[in-house]
C-alpha cells in the first residue's frame, strides 16, 4: 500500500474517531478506483462502498423518486454509519454547514425551482441523461469528497475532493444508477468546477467573508429586512461588476471554456449546448444551496446569504416563502444576476459558434 492510500485510510480513521463510531476502515468493504484527477496523471483513490440491509438499487431509487418527501434519500443512505459519519462532517465555508445540510439544501433547489425537470435528451435517446431522480442521486453524493477530519484540512484541494467524489460514486454505480451512461455523465458533470472555475476567473473580486458575516448578522438579529437584504446584495453585485478580468484574460478564459464544454460533450454523446445546460443545473441547484433562499428547504434555520450575488433577484417576494431569484421558463435555468449573466451568455455564444 502507497503512502498516498495509507494517508487517505488515516484521514478515514481520524474522521470516524472524531465523529464517536466505532467503524473503521479496516472494518469496511474499500476498494482502490484509479482515476486521472487534475493534480497528478494518477491517483489511486480509496472509496466506500455504501451498505446496509435497507439499501438496495429499488430502495435507493424509489427514495430518490420521492418528490414529496425530498429528504428520504438522505434519509436512507444515513443508514449507513460510515455513510452518516460522511454527511455528518463539515463541508468547509464560514456558513459552517455540514456536507449532509448543505446536500439536503441542494434538494431544496430542485424542489422550490423547476431545475431539472425538463432535461434534454442526449444523441439518438428520446428520454434525458438524467431523470430527476437520477438528479437527485448525483445531488446526494456530489460533495462526499470534501470531507476531512478536523486535524489536517491540507487536503481540501478541489481536485482530491473530486477525485474521492468520483470514486465512492464508482464504486457504488450500480446502487446509485440504472444506466452506465448515466454514470459517465454524472462523472463528466462533478469531474472539475467548470462553470465556478470560469467566472471566478472572468469576475475575479468578490465580497469578503467579513462582509457575508455582518450581512447575515444582521438578517439574524432581525436587523434586515427582506428589502434591505435585496439592496444589500445589489451592492455586492455592483462591486463585482467594477472589476471584470482583462479582456484578453477573458477571451482565453471563454475559449478555454467552450473547448472543455465540447470535449465533455463528446464523451457523453450530447451536443454541446445540451451539455452546457446539464452543467448550469448542477452548477445552479449547487451553487444556489449557498443563499439565504434556502431558508424554507432546510431543517437548519443558518441559511445565510453567501454567493446570493450570483442570481437575479425576485424583488417581487415580501416573505421567505416565495422565491428569491427568478427562473427563467424558457431558459429551464435561474437567471445570473447582471455581471453572470453577461459572462455566461458569451460563454454559450462560444459553444454556440464552436459547435
Amino acid at each position: 500500500m502507497n503512502d498516498y492510500v495509507e494517508k487517505q485510510l488515516a484521514d478515514y480513521c481520524q474522521l470516524f474517531r472524531e465523529q464517536e463510531s466505532s467503524f473503521f476502515p479496516e472494518d469496511f468493504a474499500l476498494s482502490k478506483v484509479k482515476l486521472d484527477a487534475e493534480a497528478s496523471n494518477s491517483q489511486t483513490i480509496v472509496a466506500l462502498r455504501v451498505k446496509g440491509p435497507a439499501i438496495t438499487r429499488e430502495s435507493v431509487l424509489k427514495a430518490a423518486a420521492n418528490r414529496n418527501e425530498s429528504d428520504a434519500l438522505l434519509d436512507l443512505l444515513k443508514t449507513d454509519p460510515t455513510m452518516k459519519a460522511l454527511y455528518d462532517t463539515s463541508a468547509g465555508g464560514w456558513e459552517d454547514y455540514s456536507i449532509g445540510e448543505h446536500i439536503e439544501m441542494t434538494f431544496g433547489r430542485i424542489t422550490k425551482y423547476p431545475l431539472g425537470h425538463s432535461l434534454p435528451a442526449s444523441l439518438g435517446e428520446k428520454v434525458p441523461a438524467l431523470s430527476l431522480a437520477d438528479l437527485r442521486a448525483m445531488l446526494a453524493v456530489h460533495d462526499l469528497g470534501k470531507f476531512l477530519p478536523r486535524q489536517g484540512r491540507e487536503g481540501r484541494e478541489k481536485s482530491l475532493q473530486h477525485a474521492r467524489t468520483l470514486s465512492i460514486i464508482n464504486a457504488n454505480k450500480d446502487l446509485l444508477f440504472a444506466k452506465p451512461e448515466t454514470v459517465k455523465l454524472v462523472n463528466l458533470l462533478i469531474d472539475g468546477d467548470l462553470l465556478g472555475d470560469y467566472f471566478r476567473t472572468v469576475l475575479p473580486v468578490f465580497p469578503s467573508i467579513l462582509e457575508k458575516q455582518s450581512t447575515w448578522n444582521k438578517i439574524k438579529f432581525k436587523q434586515m429586512s427582506l428589502a434591505d437584504y435585496f439592496t444589500a446584495i445589489k451592492e455586492w453585485e455592483n462591486f463585482i461588476a467594477k472589476s471584470p478580468a482583462s479582456p484578453e484574460t477573458t477571451a482565453q478564459i471563454i475559449t478555454k471554456s467552450a473547448s472543455l464544454i465540447m470535449e465533455k460533450a463528446k464523451q457523453a454523446r450530447m451536443m454541446p449546448e445540451e451539455f452546457l445546460h446539464y452543467q448550469t443545473v448542477y452548477y445552479q441547484a449547487d451553487s444556489s444551496a449557498y443563499t439565504y433562499d434556502t431558508i424554507c428547504f432546510s431543517s437548519s434555520t443558518r441559511a445565510a446569504p453567501s454567493i446570493d450575488y450570483l442570481y437575479a433577484r425576485n424583488e417581487a417576494a415580501t416573505d421567505l416563502s416565495q422565491p428569491l431569484f427568478i427562473f427563467d421558463d424558457k431558459e429551464q435555468r435561474l437567471l445570473f444576476s447582471s455581471p453572470f449573466e453577461k459572462a455566461y451568455r458569451k460563454l454559450k455564444d462560444e459553444v454556440w459558434r464552436l459547435s
